[in-house]
Parts: C-alpha cells; sequence; structure tokens
C-alpha cells in the first residue's frame, strides 16, 4: 500500500484497480486512511467511498457493485470501492470484468486479499498487484511456526482441533484456515535462508492452499494436512 501512496504523491494519479495481497486487516485501514486524507474532498468520504466485506464473492455481490459502479462521482469527487473477500467465484469475476476494465470516469477498485492466486488471469491481468506484508505479520507468523514446531503430532492436532472448534461455534470464520495456512507459509519462506529444507513444506502448503479456495473443502482434513506437512 505504501507504493501506492508514494506513487500518488509523485504523479497526482492512479491506475483504476489495483489488487492488494496479504495483510488483509492493515491494508483495508491504510486504504480508508489514504483515501481520506487524498483522494476525497472534506465532508464527501461516506458518498464517496464503498466499503464491502465478504468471506465468498459470488455473482450477486459482483452485480450489485456493478451496478453501483455505474452511479458517476460528484463533481470533483472519486468514487472509491473497497472490497475485501477471502474467496471469489468465477462467474463473480466475469461479472466484474467490465467494470474493472472501463469503469465509470473517475472510479478506482481497490480489491483487498489474503492470496491473488484466487483470481482468474483476465481479472490479474488488467489490476496492478500490491503485496502487503506487515512486520508484525512477519513476526507473528514465526511465532506461530515456531509453537507448533516445538509440539509433537498430537499437540499439532489438538491446535487443529481447536481451530476447527471455533469455526464451527462461529468464534471464527472459515477464513480463519487460510488465515493459519497462510501465516505458516510466511514463517517458513522468511526462514529458507536458514533453513532451506523448509522448502519442501513450504510446497505442501502451497498445495493445501489451492484447496481452501473450494468452499466445499473439508477444513478439518486440510488443516490436518498442512499441520503434519511441517518440518518435524
Amino acid at each position: 500500500m505504501d507504493e501506492i501512496i508514494q506513487q500518488y504523491k509523485k504523479s497526482g494519479t492512479l491506475h483504476h484497480f489495483y489488487i492488494i495481497a496479504g495483510q488483509s486487516e492493515s491494508a483495508i485501514e491504510k486504504v480508508l486512511n489514504f483515501c481520506q486524507a487524498s483522494l476525497v474532498p472534506k465532508g464527501k468520504f461516506a458518498s464517496s467511498v464503498f466499503q464491502y466485506q465478504f468471506d465468498r464473492l459470488v455473482i450477486a455481490d459482483a452485480r450489485a457493485i456493478c451496478a453501483r459502479g455505474l452511479i458517476k462521482a460528484e463533481t470533483g469527487s472519486k468514487t472509491i470501492f473497497v472490497i475485501s473477500f477471502n474467496s471469489v467465484t468465477a462467474e463473480a469475476q466475469n461479472s466484474l470484468l467490465k467494470s474493472i476494465e472501463e469503469p465509470t470516469a473517475n472510479t478506482i477498485f481497490f480489491f483487498i486479499v489474503p492470496d491473488s492466486k484466487i483470481f482468474l488471469p483476465t481479472v490479474l491481468s488488467r489490476a496492478i498487484l500490491v503485496k502487503e506484508e506487515a512486520a508484525e505479520e512477519t513476526a507473528g507468523s514465526r511465532q506461530l511456526l515456531d509453537e507448533l514446531l516445538r509440539k509433537d503430532i498430537a499437540g499439532r492436532m489438538k491446535f487443529v482441533e481447536s481451530a476447527i472448534k471455533d469455526i464451527k461455534n462461529e468464534k471464527q470464520s472459515r477464513a480463519y484456515a487460510r488465515e493459519i495456512v497462510l501465516s505458516l507459509m510466511t514463517g517458513l519462506r522468511h526462514s529458507l535462508s536458514e533453513k532451506p529444507e523448509y522448502a519442501v513444506s513450504l510446497r505442501k502448503l502451497q498445495e493445501v492452499n489451492k484447496y481452501l479456495a473450494d468452499p466445499a473443502a473439508s477444513l478439518k482434513i486440510l488443516l490436518e494436512r498442512a499441520i503434519l506437512s511441517l518440518p518435524k
């Protein structure tokens, strides 16, 4: 996100479509603060910035966003969509194509997601992709990885049981499973220079992450597979 802000300060211009992948919560806050401070006139934030959050973005959501995007921005302002989601259907992406390819004048889209791999190539090719990885995310990822590496197999399975219980009891959303896997991937990636053998586990977790995009996938089975993929 910082590179978008710096580019705007230098040129005073922005692309009409950004995908920000990584640390979702911090990215949302940064985008909203940037909009308020630099992109919309004072007093126009509520009528200019439209924020949406979805676990899974489906075609009905996409059509509603497209319909709102047809409305022209107020004179001297912009229409900005800040849309965060954990997964998205192919149908929803195809429905959004025209809006992100030829948006109404002075309209900007920010898609904030945990991983850019959820997108079709046709969507990715129209966006400027920004990877957002906060320092605290890296530290937290290493902490979780270290915690699990210290546990034996039984301890790791208890961790999975606790996570699945929280999801079933709606203390956490389905996205929590993916957050765990992405966090472990980040921890492994930042440890590769010291532990090159971690590359094997990282590849296995990347495969698990692909399956987590499927809403019909068993979170318990995938989390167990992820945890058992970690170095012994």
